[in-house]
């Protein structure tokens, strides 16, 4: 799917959490990856969601 939206040098948004596929998808299709932190739940220390105040 991201190699049929994106076209080479074309910026993506991507959750440093995200699947092995993006980041095969994102060097095939030589994307400009823009990566972001994803906010870790203290109680349980896993990754629940995107701070998108920052």
């Amino acid at each position: 799917m991201i190699l049929g939206l994106l076209n080479p040098k074309e910026k993506i948004i991507v959750q440093r959490n995200c699947h092995r596929s993006v980041y095969s998808a994102c060097m095939l299709g030589d994307l400009e990856i823009v990566y972001v932190n994803p906010v870790i739940d203290e109680e349980f220390d896993i990754p629940v969601s995107l701070d998108v105040g920052k």
